[in-house]
């Protein structure tokens, strides 16, 4: 059999990449707009469940030794952590809760895959660890692009209520947030205007 002079990423590298992209773009869709939120009472329960899971998982990873039981406990971990941040983006529904849980689900991607190459040496350990951490760079500029596209994002004419009026007026191309300031917040007795500088 005749073997290739180039190297590649380890065999497992294209499943952690395909993992990390999965998680980035499932949570950019978040849920849909008119999901009903979950109570507090369903958030302490879910709470409680993903915790007596954690706690029953990582005994499960007690029947291997090594690095595949420290890749079972960190995918035990990395469970508990992405159900954390799905119920409360489930309680909340807000835009902080999805960015969150896009970063727990990019964070704990990672650090299955930085463990899982504890048990490669030399070369070998060197490249894995390094094709993890291009994923998680990668995962978080995605995520970066995706929080600064939805803050610039201008709804029906409207931009975000919840940044101030100068922040808002940065968003804007050049032409438009040089005439931003003076009409952002209208009062009663009209329009009010930016201080002078």
């Amino acid at each position: 059999m005749k073997t290739s002079s180039t190297k590649g990423p380890p065999p497992r590298a294209h499943h952690v990449a395909w993992l990390v992209v999965g998680c980035v773009f499932a949570v950019l869709w978040g849920m849909p707009a008119n999901a009903e939120l979950i109570s507090t009472a369903d958030l302490n329960a879910g709470l409680a469940r993903a915790a007596a899971d954690l706690v029953a998982d990582k005994t499960a990873c007690d029947q291997w030794t090594g690095t595949p039981r420290d890749v079972c406990r960190e995918r035990a971990l990395a469970k508990e952590r992405v159900t954390r941040a799905e119920l409360v983006v489930a309680s909340t529904g807000t835009r902080k809760a999805h960015d969150h849980l896009a970063a727990v689900k990019v964070d704990t991607a990672y650090d299955i895959a930085r463990t899982q190459c504890n048990d490669k040496t030399g070369d070998a350990k060197h490249a894995c660890t390094r094709q993890a951490q291009t994923l998680r760079i990668q995962g978080q500029a995605d995520l970066k692009h995706h929080e600064h596209k939805s803050e610039g994002a201008v709804d029906k004419g409207r931009l975000n209520d919840d940044k101030p009026a100068a922040e808002k007026c940065d968003l804007l191309a050049s032409g438009a947030a040089a005439n931003c300031l003076p009409t952002t917040k209208p009062n009663k007795g009209g329009v009010k205007r930016a201080p002078p500088i």
